[in-house]
Formats: structure tokens, sequence, C-alpha cells
């Protein structure tokens, strides 16, 4: 595990700047801290059985990036059905939004809310391009355009990270679970390109559980 003082020291801070979503996930047989980037990942679906570390990896993921990253950079939205894993984050400065209730509703909007953000990001990448006659095809390429050009002053558009804890709750109802998975699809398809990424975690990874947002 991680704690403040592996995360303050020289070898993950090292690592931890050259990454735009810094996530710690262990260490190797040699003891050495092992850190993936988020960010270059299509996304990230965190499957195993109960006391098998799935919430841990989840906790520190959102631990690692939450610590290394300013909420200028970095925001967080997190769906959490077992009201379990997420609470303790909801006043944390990153995160915009939380679903912490249970309600389906409710995390059904958070993620149809992604979607629209998504959409309107690689809209507006696109208008910029065509505008400007460049070629801005994601958050990276806009950071880029952004730098170059201050006096247009451009918005900070920050990264996001969604964080989904336990999507097999969802299956017990088949509708919701339709209209979540749908989402979570739509999401792992094209939100990348718009700087937010997925993090889902779930006890039973097969489809009757998960759907196929595997693919």
């Amino acid at each position: 595990g991680y704690d403040d003082a592996s995360m303050n020291d020289d070898e993950f801070v090292s690592q931890a700047e050259k990454m735009e979503i810094p996530a710690a996930i262990g260490v190797d047989e040699n003891g050495k801290k092992q850190m993936i980037d988020i960010a270059n990942l299509p996304h990230l679906l965190v499957g195993g059985s109960t006391g098998q570390g799935k919430s841990s990896v989840g906790n520190a993921i959102l631990c690692s990036a939450m610590e290394t990253k300013s909420p200028e950079d970095l925001e967080v939205d997190l769906i959490d059905p077992k009201q379990v894993e997420y609470g303790p984050y909801a006043d944390m400065p990153h995160v915009r939004k939380s679903v912490t209730n249970g309600s389906d509703a409710d995390a059904i909007g958070l993620l149809q809310e992604n979607i629209d953000e998504m959409k309107h990001r690689n809209d507006f990448f696109k208008a910029l391009s065509e505008k400007h006659g460049v070629t801005i095809k994601d958050l990276n390429g806009y950071k880029k355009f952004r730098a170059a050009h201050p006096e247009m002053n451009l918005p900070n558009i920050k990264r996001r990270l969604v964080g989904i804890e336990e999507v097999a709750n969802y299956a017990q109802d088949p509708k919701v679970f339709a209209e979540v998975t749908n989402r979570i699809k739509q999401l792992g398809a094209l939100a990348r390109s718009a700087g937010i990424h997925l993090i889902a975690t779930t006890q039973d990874p097969k489809k009757e559980t998960v759907g196929d947002i595997k693919a």
C-alpha cells in the first residue's frame, strides 16, 4: 500500500511529475514502486473477488492522482453504489461531483453529464482546429495550443477522472444495467481524447455483470 510518506518520497515524486494522471499500483518483487499514467490508457477496469484488493487499487489510484496533481489540473467524479468506498473523498478539492447515495438515477445522470462534456470538448477542439487551421486531436493538443497562444485567453480544461465502484451492483436491474453500461461504453469509445478517463471496479468481471464494456 501507499501511505503519505511513500507518496512524498523522491522516487514517487520523480515518476509522478512526468505523468498527467499518476497512479500508484503497488511494488514489484524487488520493492520498486510501480506507477502507471491513467492518461495513457484507454480506460481501466479492475476486477477481483471480495478481499482481493480491487478497491484498494481504485483508492490508490485516486489518492496518488489527487496527491500529485492540483485541482486546477485534475477534477474527479465519483460513483459508488455500495456507499462504502468513495464517501470519504466527497470534500476533497479535486472532487467535482460525487454520487454516494445509492441513487441509480443520480449515477446515470452523472455518466450522461460526462458524455455531454465529452462531446462538448471534442466539438470545441474540432471547431478551434477549423478556425485556426491547426489540428487539435485531443486534450494534450489543446493544452499545447493554449500555452502557445496566451493572448487568446482560452479556457483551462482539466483532465477528469471518473471513478465507478462496483459496476456489478447495477446488474440486479436489467433496465438500470443497460442505462449504466451503455453510457460507460460511450465514454469508453470517445472520452479519452477529451481528457476524461474511467476507472471502474467490479467483483465479477463477466458479461452478465459488466455487460460488454470490456470491448
